[in-house]
């Protein structure tokens, strides 16, 4: 770009200047003609963006014949007043575009963009560079800037380096348009904006998309905000957005400034989409659900949800409408940034679990009780574990033996590199003896038997289970929870102890580091699970979720009941209400043929299933008595929850985006981590690129591929499997896991993101 006079932005009457050249990867510079693709883009500022129509000099005609209007096609460019002269392309291939005069486009940033793609779509490169109208001050994005955008948390390969939107995956192009994904949110708002390309900008489709299943109207147009129907938003009902516990109502997962607190039509009405501000309607209706006294029966008993919800059919309280809103001059009056309106913004967005709890922590946990030199521990010791209950503020919690609403429980498991359970899940105020010194604010628990020789079965497995409690690294899981209800919500605060402790030997210390708690968080912000009694600490899940473990089976109890129709399973004949207290008067819910055979909770498995689950093959699932071959799982109270649409936001061959390097020092006296090995010095993740069929088949869930594992698995003469996965799939083999999830040099496309 040619520089401003004042050297700092550009004014009235200026025109800048933008030089272009275009180079293939041996540095052979590239005319426009050579390419498949190669568009000018400007659009800015950065609050109310639009392409800059004028300065573009560009057709606007969204019917025009070759689809080039809101942007220049560089191959072929048209413009909207030819006199302008704006295009030039030297002989070998440079290209001048002089903007047309800077006159009453708003002050701000903008972005110009050149977006180019060989003929055969495999090398793609979007291009950005900012200019500043009228003012020298930088305007931001809501998301950050580009290159750190919060997009990037969920949605940034680690390993292919590509940003994975809507546009990455194959659709237009068999290769996917990557590049249009490459640095959002910039890239975005260059098509996307209120005057842009696409009709539909970036807000909309934002909002909508990470709405997802939320939506309640689904590109329906609304032109009271000047957006018409899109269709496209109906595809994307099948997205949870992923931050715990609040999903889309934490808006400050992506945005980074106060913005998201400025209520106005467009902005609120793209979540929001039920809502039409011209008719002052509801389309479907809101649904509260029932007042807590029961059904309602006039408008009055619905008050508890506010001034404008009704009583509607089946006693559901709901609403219908919302006053009528010509512009956005309104909408602050109500809908305030602050905490002071009738409905403010801040307030209907608030996600109690992580604004009003105390934020519990766990300080200073050690263990004690071992008997082999110099602190390791022995089958037969009994483990004692002190720790500091402390707020947020530094404050200790001196009532937890007392304090009802506060509940505590430990476990331990090992070793890290295979864990099976040792010592299962105790309430620590019930079990063992928990004692509280005033003088150092500080706990002891002392557990009720010692450490046992035997492991404990895995979870539902009703096979026969024998292992020792070898000589490895364990793990001590302590976390205390408090029960919060707020505005009719129940919500719970979590404080977390994870300790490792050796037992049986004295060699160092070598933690799981398989995944890490970080990586985790960075999409999920605060992991949870168990109705948010188990927070924060994604890398002790495995203690109960070993290998074997399975979700609940023949035998286990459900809800109360009466008569077996009021079992939610009995319809399906899966459950039937059965006496569980042997009074002879049937009492419970009780599962009775095992509706998910087999279905695995061992953690791995789980989570590849889990993030994997909308495109599987459905061979491990295909014997369910509910949905056969989509991943459900029975969980508490024999609830069964269908999780088949669940997708990891990014290619999932980006092993590594989960499974990070544990980074730091390490030698042969210093080890890495389970999970990681020593490479150069530094603790590296291998945990990914060590193949086994339980994990494999999680992802790769077809009948061929589970009779690949079976006809590689050799059984020795003692009777045990043996696999033999590491022959062509280990490290350096023809096949490694390493080689077949390699998807950046050269670049392969991702997969479609629904299944055919």
């Amino acid at each position: 770009m040619t520089t401003p006079a004042n050297g700092q932005f550009w004014a009235a009457g200026e025109r800048p200047k933008a030089t272009i050249r275009i180079t293939n990867s041996c540095g052979e510079q590239l005319r426009a003609a050579d390419l498949g693709t190669a568009g000018l883009y400007l659009s800015g500022p950065r609050k109310g963006t639009r392409t800059a129509i004028k300065l573009l000099n560009c057709v606007v005609d969204r019917a025009a014949a070759d689809r080039q209007h809101h942007f220049i096609n560089l191959r072929a460019p048209k413009l909207a007043d030819a006199s302008q002269a704006n295009f030039s392309e030297a002989v070998d291939g440079t290209i001048t575009y002089t903007f047309g005069p800077i006159s009453n486009e708003p002050a701000g940033t903008y972005t110009l963009g050149v977006w180019v793609k060989s003929t055969d779509d495999v090398d793609q490169q979007l291009a950005l560079t900012d200019l500043q109208l009228g003012t020298a001050t930088v305007e931001t994005y809501a998301t950050g800037p580009s290159q750190s955008s919060t997009c990037s948390d969920c949605h940034l390969g680690s390993m292919s380096g590509k940003s994975y939107q809507a546009h990455a995956f194959p659709g237009f192009s068999p290769m996917g348009n990557f590049a249009l994904d490459a640095t959002p949110i910039a890239n975005c708002l260059l098509c996307h904006n209120l005057d842009g390309y696409s009709t539909n900008p970036t807000v909309r489709k934002v909002h909508g998309a990470h709405r997802g299943e939320h939506q309640a109207a689904a590109g329906v147009a609304h032109p009271e905000y000047g957006l018409g129907a899109d269709s496209t938003l109906v595809a994307f009902g099948n997205i949870g957005f992923p931050s715990m516990p609040g999903a889309e109502r934490d808006c400050a997962k992506c945005h980074v400034d106060d913005r998201w607190k400025a209520a106005s039509r467009l902005g609120c009405g793209t979540c929001h989409d039920n809502v039409f501000f011209d008719t002052g309607t509801l389309t479907p209706p809101r649904s509260f659900g029932k007042p807590t006294a029961g059904a309602c029966v006039v408008d009055n008993d619905c008050a508890s949800f506010g001034a404008f919800a009704s009583c509607g059919a089946a006693g559901v309280c709901e609403r219908k409408v919302h006053p009528v809103e010509t512009d956005d001059a309104q909408c602050a009056s109500c809908h305030t940034a602050d905490n002071s309106g009738i409905s403010p913004v801040p307030g209907r967005h608030e996600v109690y679990a992580t604004t009003r709890i105390r934020g519990l922590a766990i300080t200073g946990a050690k263990l004690s009780g071992g008997t082999l030199p110099p602190s390791s521990f022995a089958v037969g010791d009994t483990l004692s574990v002190n720790f500091k209950l402390v707020d947020t503020l530094g404050a200790v919690v001196p009532d937890l033996k007392t304090n009802t609403k506060l509940s505590a429980t430990i476990m331990v498991s090992g070793p890290t590199d295979d864990r099976q359970r040792t010592i299962a899940s105790l309430s620590v105020k019930s079990a063992g003896t928990l004692s509280y010194d005033a003088l150092s604010q500080t706990y002891t628990y002392l557990f009720p038997s010692a450490i046992p020789a035997q492991a404990l079965a895995p979870l539902n497995t009703t096979a026969p289970f024998v292992r020792a409690n070898g000589p490895g690294t364990y793990t001590l899981w302590l976390y205390v929870n408090e029960a919060i209800t707020v505005n009719g919500q129940n919500i719970r605060d979590a404080a977390n102890a994870v300790v490792d402790f050796e037992l049986g030997d004295t060699t160092p210390l070598r933690p799981r580091q398989v995944i890490s708690n970080a990586s985790c968080a960075s999409c999920h912000v605060t992991v949870q699970a168990h109705g948010g009694t188990r927070q924060k600490a994604a890398n002790a899940c495995g203690l109960c979720h070993t290998n074997g473990a399975v979700d609940r089976t023949v035998g286990s109890k459900g809800i109360a009941c009466v008569t077996s129709a009021t079992c939610p399973g009995n319809a399906a004949g899966w459950e039937s209400c059965v006496d569980t207290n042997g009074d002879t008067v049937a009492d419970a819910c009780v599962i009775t043929a095992d509706p998910t055979p087999n279905q695995s909770i061992d953690f791995p498995v789980l989570v590849h299933d889990i993030h994997y689950a909308r495109v599987r093959g459905g061979y491990a699932e295909r014997n369910n008595l509910v949905s056969p071959g989509e991943l459900s799982y029975v969980g508490f109270n024999n609830g069964l929850t269908n999780l088949n649409e669940g997708l990891f936001p990014q290619d999932i061959r980006n092993c590594k985006s989960c499974h990070e390097d544990a980074g730091g020092v390490c030698s042969a006296t210093a080890p890495c981590g389970a999970g990681q090995a020593c490479r150069g010095g530094t603790c590296v993740n291998v945990s990914w690129t060590t193949p086994t069929a339980h994990v494999c088949t999680s992802c790769h869930d077809e009948d061929s591929v589970f009779g690949h594992a079976a006809l590689q698995t050799w059984i020795d003469p003692s009777g045990s499997p043996v696999e033999t996965c590491t022959t062509c799939h280990g490290e350096g083999a023809a096949f490694s896991v390493e080689s077949v999830h390699q998807i950046r040099s050269p670049y392969v496309p991702p997969y479609q993101r629904e299944k055919n």
